[in-house]
C-alpha cells in the first residue's frame, strides 16, 4: 500500500519504503546533541552524588534522579487532569 502514496522523502530514498515517509531524513541536530548526552549524565551525578562509581551505576543513579522530579512535578498534574469533567485522561492516572 506504501508504494502507491507520492514519496515524501529524498528522492533517493523512493525505493525504500521504510524511508519514503521522512521529509527530511534524521534530524541531524537531535543526532548530534547526543554526544554531550554522556557529558551531561556524569556531571549531574558529580553534582548530586559524592560516590565513585562505574558508568552504569552513574547512569542507574541520575535515571532515579530525573525519575523522583518527573514524579515531583507530573503528579499534581495528573491529579487535577483526573478531575476535570473537560478532559479524558488516556492512560494511567500514577506519574
Amino acid at each position: 500500500m506504501g508504494e502507491k502514496l507520492p514519496n515524501q522523502g529524498h528522492h533517493f530514498n523512493a525505493d525504500m519504503l521504510y524511508k519514503r515517509f521522512t521529509p527530511v531524513g534524521p534530524d541531524h541536530a537531535q543526532i548530534e546533541a547526543c554526544t554531550g548526552i554522556a557529558d551531561y549524565c556524569d556531571a549531574l551525578y558529580e553534582r548530586h552524588f559524592t560516590e565513585a562509581a562505574d558508568p552504569v551505576r552513574r547512569n542507574d543513579g541520575v535515571h532515579d534522579l530525573m525519575r523522583q522530579w518527573e514524579i515531583k512535578f507530573l503528579q499534581p498534574l495528573l491529579n487535577y487532569i483526573q478531575n476535570k469533567n473537560s478532559i479524558n485522561l488516556l492512560g494511567p492516572s500514577d506519574a
